[in-house]
């Protein structure tokens, strides 16, 4: 009778070991998802604020200031993120050479439009294109 209860209570023994071994590995698998997940939805919040500046001029009127604007903005991110953002008023791509004053001259009774976002294969803004508003009769 002694080896009996002996045996009964190793193998209780070794059936708590199983379970926690099991509850172990249990937790650790869902603190490393957990973390994956953390981690994605902060990669999500830190693109939406990327694009955040510029999709605030993805409206209908527009003016030449705010276009200067989204160029000295895509200038800044090049500096800071190394990123490419091209801003186009119609089909021509504005360079951080264009004369600015000459622009605003030319152009500062002129409204625009956001015709058009694109974005990168990571989600973030690469283009924006403005064209003249037509306003409809």
């Amino acid at each position: 009778m002694e080896n009996a209860t002996k045996a009964l209570l190793i193998s209780a023994g070794v059936l708590l070991g199983i379970i926690i071994i099991s509850l172990a590995v249990y937790v650790f698998a869902n603190s490393a998802a957990f973390g994956e997940s953390y981690e994605s939805s902060q990669e999500e919040i830190r693109i939406a604020n990327y694009n955040n500046k510029f999709e605030i001029y993805n409206k209908e009127e527009i003016r030449i200031y705010d276009i200067i604007s989204v160029l000295n903005l895509s200038k800044e991110y090049k500096e800071k993120y190394g990123d490419t953002i091209n801003v186009y008023m119609g089909t021509t791509l504005l360079t951080q050479s264009i004369d600015i004053n000459e622009q605003i001259q030319i152009n500062k009774d002129e409204i625009y439009r956001c015709s058009r976002i694109t974005y990168n294969d990571e989600g973030k803004v690469n283009s924006i294109t403005f064209v003249k508003h037509t306003q409809s009769t």
